[in-house]
């Protein structure tokens, strides 16, 4: 799967149990064929060959001289947490414990995870520091936490370019081989036109993924960068060519603004993100400055401010808990709750799924979704004001709302996975309206149990609350 470019000089070639031995073609050349690797000579030159094997290119020649083999040093810098590291040079010693020493001797190294979930780490009594993923891979990007920030450096020769990964359907975890900075989405280009990308996640949770009907595709990582390591999710089986040099995007995007209220349980990146695309700021109601959290529970998994310009979308990472220091993120399957802060007073934060997904935590997922706030956390409480009971209910759900008698209101109940159930047009009746839901489909077919979103909206306010529906009777 994996392939490692390098420059070499040998009398012999010994790949997969076949030998192949330098020779003088005066023909119009040649091409043997071996498993796992195919060499071809041309007339007129010293023997030339270039191999590719199952973890590696390599190009021999028997020239006057040795070819030189080009040599150079990375550092890579590792923030405390979790970081998504790749080689850009090939080590002598590949081992992954030989690549790593130094930070395991500092004190420096906690964990190294490959793709495949096999790690470098240290098992304490039952063998001490454990290497199960073998040696270093230069196609593939590798998790890394560290105790605290440090420095990784790795010396070695350089790749051959252009530079090719052979991607399987699903995700993958890819190193950047190229020594300076590209424009993901000039990386990635073809295999968006070919239809076969899915998604790109940075160490931070930051990608490239279309947003749909919300702003097609869209590049938050901006730049690839040397020493970073990525997550890429492809249909189907392909191969993403890299070149030795491109463009580099001159976009700046505006740095997250931090939230001070809703502090994340992990340290640094996080890690397994789940990414929480809220599209509808300007409609919803929420403000420049408003806080928002993430959470499980009572566990905040993530959080973002809302800048003083207020945009039109905004995008949260939201990070698993990766089981080694207490509760640090997300449980898969729990179900995903958002709060609001503001003018300190904090409140729950409504979502419904606009793009097919449900409100459940799911590393890798990405949910787009509009918001509002449950309940008014400023004056808007006083002029419009919405109550569902009881909650949870099993039989009956009891709507009730006051307005001016101008307002034409409607209340929409949606599914987790924002599919309309039934709608309700209501008249005004002396200031106060009071709808029953009894439960139903617009069919008359009873709903099943589970969580539903009851939209209250007119021209110019719009509610959304979360209620719970069961079968046992309350």
């Amino acid at each position: 799967m994996k392939k490692l470019s390098a420059i070499l000089s040998v009398p012999a070639i010994l790949m997969a149990g076949n030998c192949f031995s330098q020779q003088v073609i005066a023909t119009a050349g040649s091409t043997a064929t071996g498993a796992g690797i195919e060499l071809s000579w041309t007339i007129g030159e010293p023997v030339t060959a270039t191999g590719q094997g199952a973890d590696f290119y390599l190009t021999q020649g028997y020239q006057q001289g040795q070819p030189e083999i080009q040599t150079d040093d990375q550092q890579i810098s590792l923030r405390e947490g979790w970081n998504i590291i790749s080689a850009r040079v090939i080590p002598e010693y590949k081992t992954m414990d030989e690549v790593f020493k130094q930070l395991i001797t500092l004190g420096h190294l906690i964990k190294v995870m490959n793709e495949e979930g096999k790690t470098l780490e240290d098992w304490g009594v039952y063998g001490g520091w454990t290497n199960g993923i073998g040696n270093l891979s230069t196609t593939e990007g590798y998790n890394v936490k560290v105790k605290s920030p440090a420095t990784l450096l790795i010396e070695g020769s350089k790749y051959l370019f252009p530079f090719k990964i052979d991607l399987t359907s699903g995700w993958n975890m890819i190193s950047w081989p190229a020594a300076g900075e590209q424009n993901g989405m000039d990386v990635f280009s073809t295999l968006i036109s070919e239809g076969k990308l899915i998604k790109v996640m940075d160490e931070a949770g930051n990608t490239i993924e279309d947003w749909g009907v919300y702003g097609g595709w869209k590049n938050n990582i901006i730049n690839f960068r040397p020493g970073e390591g990525y997550k890429v999710k492809v249909k189907n089986e392909c191969t993403l060519i890299i070149n030795e040099s491109g463009i580099k995007s001159e976009i700046v995007l505006p740095a997250p603004l931090v939230s001070t209220h809703f502090v994340p349980a992990f340290k640094g990146n996080g890690t397994e993100h789940m990414n929480i695309h809220v599209v509808n700021l300007t409609e919803s109601g929420i403000k420049p400055g408003d806080e928002i959290g993430v959470f499980d529970g009572n566990i905040c998994v993530g959080s973002v401010k809302i800048p003083n310009q207020l945009l039109s979308a905004v995008s949260i990472p939201v990070s698993a808990n990766d089981g080694l220091q207490g509760k640090n993120g997300f449980t898969p399957g729990n179900e995903i709750s958002m709060r609001i802060f503001r003018n300190g007073k904090e409140t729950e934060l409504n979502i419904i799924p606009v793009n097919g997904e449900s409100t459940i935590f799911k590393k890798g997922a990405t949910l787009i979704a509009k918001a509002d706030m449950s309940t008014g956390i400023d004056e808007q409480d006083a002029m419009f004001n919405v109550k569902c009971y009881p909650v949870p209910f099993s039989e009956e759900l009891y709507i009730e709302f006051t307005q001016s008698a101008s307002a034409q209101t409607k209340i929409r109940i949606n599914d987790i996975l924002g599919r309309k159930i039934k709608e309700f047009d209501p008249a005004f009746i002396n200031g106060r309206n009071l709808v029953i839901w009894d439960g139903t489909d617009q069919n008359g077919a009873k709903a099943v149990s589970g969580f539903y979103f009851i939209n209250v909206e007119n021209e110019n306010y719009n509610r959304i609350i979360k209620v719970t529906k069961t079968e046992i009777k309350i």
